[in-house]
């Protein structure tokens, strides 16, 4: 017991260690990065190259926006949370008193939260700005406040940007949060008083987790809905090669990203001393429950499973036969057809089954291919990352596991890496890096794949390890923890790529790009909305299955926590 006390005093101090070296050699690789791009390294320093102003006005000018849009998303997404988690915890209850009703409930706040995890910020914000403010005209379209008021801020302007980048945040608190009650509930811990108070400590430390997604949140919320902020700033930045302004915000993205991780490690030092006491827990009290089911249970998970597979397998199998059977036909333009609605036939005979875009190209042709593409390419990512990132994450979980003070340290210095590259919110370090490095498809996979999947693929791995049920065998655990690491990993590169596209950092036109097609389709989505309506429900088509069939497998394989899933926007 002196020993995990020991663990527990030290763990707060040890990461402050950790950060401040992650700091030092990520400042070294962003300086490594701005040497290697084109131009003279010393005006890098100098004032914005768009312009003229001094980089550190120009972001103080800019913040005001961005705090004001992190902090009522914060707020929002705190009260979302909290009623997903309450409802789940009901749900809970109700499985082990009505299993089959409670089932069903279960599954579909499973698909409720993969939908919300399946859809990037910045379809979301699309949507509800078509439905909300252009259909309905319920909400604004853009900015604080209407033009000529004398008001900078207009409460209902908020509504719609706020809710965009909130609900990615809430759907993985709280299915994280569920993840510890589901798994304390499966060791039926006796101790309440000291899980519940874990459980509230879990929720503060992963919402300060989630508030460093949200600085990449914000740079495409407030690109959507044309919010003056920092985030926005950023994409114009790299837009216009504004490469001193570019290395400003980065630099400024660096210190408050890892300024949330030390309060975030702070609460979990605090929960440490907690997690001694729900440790202490005699084995016998701690002895997983057996729940009598119906004996049609597992028949009816099994057939769940091979729905989710199925949602896996249709979109797959849609993208890579459009992939291939493309040509150049997709990239064939008729000016006389632009924005053609849906089911619109041309003078030639040809019939537009989702429309056309702004040149008169096929949309769906297009989204086809794109879908084949990303769909493609990230499952070519995952499996090339999962043995490395295998290897490095059960490593780390052993050593986590292992209770002594010189494996902590071990784990610290086998994780470093993963830490040091997710220290910028992953949007932005990749943003950065293509910014610098050339935008373009293969140095966008290369790039996806070592400097954003990988790191989070360790620490799914590392977490799937520590928060697996010793009940089960070793190979399951494996099996379960490999599978659900390749799964995740997939749909986080397929809901990954677009943006970039959407940024103009993926591939190149006149090659079909989902989120570049979502950008060109923003400038008419009033005369013809199908050119975004169309590309995006192919995306949330395209990633909705993985995050659904990885949840259900975790759970297949007794790993409860989902801890992970919160490097899903970080």
């Amino acid at each position: 017991m002196d020993n995990l006390k020991l663990r527990a005093t030290l763990f707060f101090p040890r990461r402050i260690v950790w950060l401040i070296l992650t700091f030092l050699v990520m400042m070294a690789i962003i300086s490594a990065f701005m040497r290697a791009a084109p131009g003279d390294p010393a005006q890098m320093l100098g004032p914005s190259i768009r312009t003229g102003q001094p980089v550190g006005e120009e972001i103080g000018r800019r913040l005001p926006s961005t705090l004001r849009l992190l902090g009522l998303a914060t707020l929002v997404g705190m009260v979302l949370s909290m009623l997903i988690i309450l409802i789940g915890v009901l749900v809970l209850g109700l499985r082990q008193k009505v299993p089959t009703l409670g089932a069903i409930l279960q599954r579909l706040g499973q698909i409720g939260v993969s939908f919300g995890v399946a859809m990037p910020a910045f379809t979301l914000g699309l949507f509800l700005l078509y439905l909300f403010a252009l259909k309905l005209t319920w909400f604004p379209v853009a900015g604080w406040a209407d033009l000529g008021s004398e008001r900078a801020f207009d409460l209902k302007h908020a509504v719609l940007p706020v809710l965009t980048l909130a609900i990615l945040p809430a759907c993985l608190v709280a299915r994280s949060v569920l993840g510890e009650i589901a798994h304390y509930q499966a060791t039926n811990v006796e101790n309440r008083s000291a899980s519940l108070l874990h459980v509230v400590l879990s929720f503060f430390g992963y919402g300060l987790i989630q508030a460093i997604g949200m600085l990449s949140g914000a740079l495409v919320v407030e690109m959507v809905f044309a919010l003056p902020g920092v985030g926005r700033l950023f994409a114009e930045s790299i837009f216009a090669q504004d490469d001193p302004m570019v290395l400003g915000l980065v630099r400024s993205f660096l210190i408050w990203a890892l300024a949330l991780r030390a309060l975030a490690d702070l609460v979990q030092g605090i929960d440490g001393f907690v997690l001694l006491k729900l440790e202490a827990v005699e084995p016998e009290a701690a002895a997983p429950t057996s729940v009598e089911r119906p004996s049609y249970d597992k028949v009816l998970s099994f057939v769940w499973i091979a729905f989710c597979l199925l949602l896996v397998i249709v979109p797959f199998l849609q993208g890579i036969g459009g992939f291939l059977t493309g040509g150049d036909r997709i990239m064939e333009q008729s000016l006389a057809d632009r924005n053609l609605p849906p089911g619109s036939e041309s003078a030639q005979g040809v019939t537009y089954a989702w429309g056309t875009d702004n040149l008169g190209r096929d949309i769906r042709g297009r989204a086809r291919y794109a879908l084949g593409l990303d769909l493609g390419s990230s499952l070519l990512i995952a499996l090339a990352v999962l043995i490395p990132a295998l290897l490095g994450g059960l490593l780390a979980g052993y050593l986590a596991k292992r209770g002594a003070i010189w494996a902590d340290l071990l784990d610290d210095v086998v994780m470093f890496p993963a830490e040091v590259l997710t220290s910028l919110p992953g949007l932005i370090l990749l943003a950065f890096i293509l910014a610098t490095t050339g935008p373009g498809l293969r140095n966008m996979l290369v790039w996806l794949a070592l400097a954003f999947v990988l790191p989070r693929c360790v620490r799914m791995v590392r977490n799937g390890w520590v928060a697996a049920s010793p009940e089960k065998a070793l190979w399951p655990r494996l099996v379960g923890i490999a599978l659900g690491a390749l799964i995740l990993s997939t749909g986080l590169a397929v809901i990954t790529q677009p943006v970039l596209g959407l940024l103009g950092l993926g591939a190149q036109p006149p090659q079909p790009d989902l989120g570049a097609m979502l950008s060109e389709g923003m400038m008419f989505m009033m005369a013809a909305p199908h050119t975004v309506l169309r590309p995006g429900w192919t995306l949330l088509f395209a990633a909705f299955g993985w995050f659904l069939l990885a949840d259900t497998l975790l759970s297949r394989f007794g790993i409860y926590k989902r801890e992970a899933w919160l490097e899903l926007n970080r």
